[in-house]
């Protein structure tokens, strides 16, 4: 996608894996799919199935949903618990006291529900009580896994702790130093991710990768560690750390699940998307006129090219040469598209160094959180490349004054080392595979 030179119109020749499935106003905060393949998903207080009118409401926002058995639960802001069959509600529980922050079912009788408010419950379903509660953890209860009849959680306060589900006493105690957000069990090894890391533990905390932002789900499937990030990537490990692919959403992912090798994501613009499975096909109007139909694609090419006529904001900076203005306006709008589009034009026309002189520090940040999550783009990085010496020989000093400049080029070059050895792991990978051929 770029400006045209003759009328700076903008055309896409991105090529996405992924597909979308609906597109809506509001963040798609959580997501599950049943074992029969049905979607659920929600937006606010609203619980949504996929292809169908009817909804589920809780009284504040749902941030947790998980599918057990063909039930949904969900779990909101304020610690309420719901039980759904279908579109009927069969249970409710409003014991905890904030967010509900993970929920799973056990031996398909006992709910357990961890919160903010520094406590797991055990709950009943079929006597509809609750029966245990734990309080010792001293801090916010992020996570837990069950794993041949333990429950491993993962706390606020850096502890893995083991708690054995017939007794309930604590059995395992493990010291990350780091908050705990998510956690995972694969053939007796723990995984578990902090902020934006993910590590494992053998006999200590060993790195496996990493986001450049906020990790908000990660599950292992298929002997692979698959995570979710705020900055907009789905990315999958190995299970000794060596990074497989990685695909970006241009959007801040908030929720992830899966089903027989289908995956989905819940977006923060408010877009379900799905990765794998059978493509939805679009249906295109033929020409009727037997006359035309020689001409047919032709038209529907000049059809195409005529609805990428625009006259936008961007495209009025550009004609008016006002460079630095046209790349602001795109920082501002977080638009994949309009910032790619100002950046190869400003390249191809040697306006770079001009529109990042005097720039504000601002903007400077968000054109660094751009390279960062899409430095891996082939047909960016020759841009990205050239963005990235203007931007360190003019402001060097800057970077080593301020703690915030700092941190993001840490960033970088974390992402650049990783993207550097992806790509020798490509290269090795290929040749490889020429010596058999």
């Amino acid at each position: 996608m770029f400006f045209k030179s003759s009328n700076f119109s903008i055309i896409d020749h991105t090529i996405i894996p992924f597909d979308i499935l609906k597109e809506c106003d509001k963040k798609i905060q959580a997501l599950s799919a049943t074992s029969e393949g049905e979607l659920f998903f929600t937006q606010e207080n609203n619980i949504f199935k996929y292809k169908a009118t009817k909804k589920n409401k809780s009284q504040d926002e749902i941030v947790k949903l998980k599918s057990v058995n063909n039930l949904i639960i969900s779990g909101d802001v304020c610690g309420c618990i719901k039980i759904f069959s279908k579109t009927i509600l069969i249970r409710s529980y409003h014991e905890h006291t904030h967010k509900i922050n993970c929920i799973d079912l056990y031996n398909d009788k006992i709910l357990i529900s961890a919160s903010d408010d520094a406590t797991i419950k055990f709950y009943d379903i079929i006597e509809n009580k609750s029966f245990k509660t734990l309080d010792w953890f001293g801090d916010r209860v992020k996570c837990f896994k069950i794993f041949e009849n333990i429950l491993y959680i993962g706390v606020c306060n850096g502890f893995i702790y083991g708690i054995d589900l017939e007794t309930y006493n604590k059995i395992y105690e493990f010291d990350t130093k780091t908050p705990v957000h998510n956690i995972e069990i694969h053939n007796g090894i723990i995984y578990y991710s902090t902020v934006n890391k993910v590590f494992k533990i053998i006999t200590e905390s060993q790195y496996i990768g990493s986001h450049t932002k906020q990790i908000t789900d990660m599950k292992i499937l298929n002997n692979k560690i698959c995570t979710i990030s705020l900055d907009g990537f789905y990315k999958i490990w190995s299970l000794k750390g060596q990074l497989i692919t990685k695909i970006n959403f241009s959007s801040p992912i908030l929720s992830f699940g899966s089903y027989d090798q289908i995956f989905y994501f819940g977006l923060e613009v408010g877009t379900l998307c799905q990765l794998g499975g059978t493509k939805p096909t679009k249906k295109t109007e033929l020409i009727k006129n037997k006359y035309m139909r020689d001409f047919e694609e032709q038209i529907q090419y000049k059809l195409f090219e005529q609805n990428c006529l625009k006259n936008s904001q961007l495209e009025k900076l550009i004609k008016k040469y006002e460079h630095k203005g046209a790349l602001k306006l795109a920082l501002d709008q977080q638009n994949f598209k309009d910032t790619f589009s100002v950046l190869y034009f400003l390249y191809n026309n040697r306006k770079l160094k001009n529109a990042l002189l005097f720039i504000e520090k601002d903007y400077l940040l968000k054109l660094l959180d751009f390279i960062i999550e899409n430095l891996q783009i082939r047909d960016l990085f020759e841009i990205l490349q050239e963005v990235i010496y203007i931007v360190l020989s003019v402001y060097l000093e800057d970077f080593t004054d301020d703690d915030d400049l700092y941190d993001k080029l840490t960033f970088l070059s974390e992402v650049v080392d990783e993207e550097c050895c992806f790509q020798e792991k490509l290269i090795e990978a290929y040749s490889y595979i020429e010596c058999f051929k």
